[in-house]
């Protein structure tokens, strides 16, 4: 798969290659800083052929027998963190302040459940 350059912030930029898990491909990489839900859409506007997943291909994705390894202690989605949460592109409806869905994982722990906006996640990408 050929890779493709993602500008995450002014001066960052990370090759993207894919990762294919299940019938999915998923960046090989994350953002290396946080980002708002609008500021995450942004970034996943400006790479061609990827975009951020769903909240159903978030769900796919953990439940996945291929997505199994980060319990047994592999962390290529951890990078050496205890947890790391990613933003989908599926808006929360029902609060009366802007919220869109997200995944945590952990070492111990995955799911998926909705945030406000405004909070800083990190940005996974999904081949379209």
């Amino acid at each position: 798969m050929p890779k493709m350059k993602i500008r995450i912030h002014e001066n960052i930029s990370k090759e993207l290659e894919g990762v294919t898990i299940g019938d999915q491909v998923w960046a090989s990489v994350d953002s290396s800083s946080s980002a708002t839900w609008e500021e995450a859409k942004a970034i996943a506007d400006k790479v061609d052929g990827w975009r951020l997943p769903t909240k159903e291909e978030l769900l796919h994705l953990i439940n996945s027998r291929e997505f199994a390894w980060i319990a047994d202690g592999h962390d290529r989605w951890l990078n050496g963190r205890r947890y790391a949460s990613y933003w989908s592109s599926t808006p929360y409806v029902g609060m009366n302040k802007p919220m869109a869905y997200g995944m945590t994982i952990s070492t111990t722990n995955k799911h998926v459940h909705a945030f406000p906006a405004s909070d800083t996640l990190r940005v996974r990408l999904i081949k379209e």
